[in-house]
């Protein structure tokens, strides 16, 4: 079941489920009633990168990497 298609525009895809009312969950994309979430996710979204030496000069540059996670997930938790 896709759960909050209609709420999801812009931000980070962390953002986009805290938009949506959904801190936590098992999100499945790869359902066809999710085509509007598939494509939401499609497109390049920041992603916050793990382990990173915390330099707030240049934060948004080397903490951030666009992701695109339907192509490289097939569900999140």
């Amino acid at each position: 079941m896709c759960l909050f298609e209609s709420t999801l525009h812009g931000g980070g895809s962390h953002g986009q489920f805290l938009k949506a009312g959904v801190p936590a969950s098992l999100t499945d994309w790869r359902a066809p009633q999710c085509t509007v979430l598939r494509r939401v996710l499609s497109k390049p979204l920041l992603q916050r990168a793990i382990a990173v030496i915390y330099r707030p000069e240049t934060e948004r540059g080397s903490h951030y990497f666009e992701a695109m996670l339907v192509e490289q997930f097939d569900a999140m938790i």
